[in-house]
Parts: C-alpha cells; sequence; structure tokens
C-alpha cells in the first residue's frame, strides 16, 4: 500500500511540474508579444537599467506604456509618470 502511495505522489508531482512548466511556457510567449516595445532576454524577461527602469526599443511611445511594473503602471494600470 505504502509503495503505491509513493507511485501516485510521484506520478501527480510530475503531472504538476509539466502543467506549471506549459502555463510558464505560454505566459512567455504571450509576454513577448504583447510587449513589443521592451526589448527581452533570452529568458523572455524585460531588460532593465542598473537602476531598475525598464528599457525600451526605438519605437516605444508613452502609449506603450502598459507593462506593469514599468513606467509606473501597477496592477490597477494607474500610471504615476507624466509626458515630458
Amino acid at each position: 500500500m505504502r509503495s503505491n502511495t509513493r507511485n501516485l505522489f510521484s506520478m501527480l508531482a510530475g503531472v504538476l511540474a509539466s502543467a506549471l512548466f506549459a502555463i510558464a511556457t505560454v505566459h512567455a510567449a504571450e509576454l513577448r508579444e504583447s510587449t513589443p516595445s521592451y526589448p527581452q532576454d533570452s529568458s523572455n524577461n524585460i531588460i532593465r537599467s542598473g537602476t531598475g527602469d525598464c528599457a525600451h526599443t526605438g519605437s516605444w511611445t508613452s502609449a506603450d506604456a502598459t507593462v506593469v511594473g514599468c513606467d509606473g503602471v501597477t496592477q490597477r494600470g494607474d500610471r504615476s509618470w507624466r509626458n515630458a
């Protein structure tokens, strides 16, 4: 009985790990497509400056400031930055 429980636990852990990996992969692909004005590294993380500011591509405009954590955008969509 104990062996069956361990096998079931191992199988469930494998399924959970696979599902989390699939979700993370899809999210990374969606993030890359939805943030074309922010350069990303090979892990699909938005590149940040040494001070933590998000880097922008040459085509970035203030209308592209939609990424939470960049350019003052918060989870609610508020922006604390000002147009110059």
